[in-house]
């Protein structure tokens, strides 16, 4: 047997086990509908285009939400990952933590790629699960990475780190005076980070779904809906 025939075979099975990607885009709706009929508060939308093309689509499940909203810290991370099926694409993570460090998955997207008008989108819907919160803080990688080198607490102790640091690098210094202070340090951030200064939390989840995310659609959210309930 060559190495076509294997891999037409291959993905045949496959076809077969999971549909195809065609069948996988028009079952969607149904699948968010039961998705919402059996997980009370559940939130999940599909937005199309002028000619009822996919574009978009997010969900959250009911029980995350309540949980984030009533016990978990208020610090939401995001991150994107891209998708390796026959229509690529990718999916964006919303993520949080609670009093272990553990990681809670809050809501997912899916996208053509990481625009503008898709890092506004899943936001907006992500806004509509959990509401207006108190306080809260989003770390994403839209930033430059964030150096964990300093680590004052209050404004005076960071201006006496920032100071010996500006010193000893002109390079760190004109590269941080770009970025606002509240951006990068805890001492002028406007909430609580709770040390949360990177996006590695959301992008552990792009680590777990490696091999999830080359199913077609509905495979591959059918995985994340079950990772978030165990």
């Amino acid at each position: 047997m060559s190495y076509s025939q294997a891999w037409h075979a291959r993905e045949f099975a496959l076809g077969l086990m999971m549909g195809t990607p065609e069948e996988s885009f028009s079952k969607l709706p149904i699948y968010f509908h039961n998705l919402k009929k059996y997980n009370p508060g559940t939130v999940a939308y599909i937005k199309t285009d002028s000619d009822d093309r996919f574009e978009y689509c997010f969900f959250a499940i009911g029980c995350v939400i309540r949980a984030f909203r009533e016990c978990y810290r208020k610090v939401i991370i995001m991150d994107g990952a891209h998708l390796k099926g026959m229509y690529k694409g990718t999916i964006l993570h919303a993520v949080a933590m609670d009093g272990n460090n553990q990681i809670l998955p809050i809501g997912y997207g899916i996208c053509p790629k990481e625009t503008t008008d898709s890092w506004t989108w899943f936001p907006e819907k992500l806004h509509e699960c959990i509401g207006d919160v108190e306080g809260l803080t989003m770390v994403t990688d839209k930033a430059p990475t964030i150096a964990k080198l300093i680590r004052a607490y209050k404004t005076i102790e960071f201006e006496f780190y920032w100071g010996r640091l500006r010193n000893m690098r002109d390079d760190v210094e004109t590269y941080f005076s770009q970025i606002p202070h509240e951006k990068w340090t805890r001492a002028y951030c406007p909430a609580t980070r709770y040390d949360y200064m990177t996006s590695n939390s959301a992008e552990s989840m792009n680590v777990v779904s490696n091999k999830a995310r080359k199913l077609p659609i509905l495979p591959l959210l059918e995985f994340f809906r079950a990772l978030m309930h165990k």
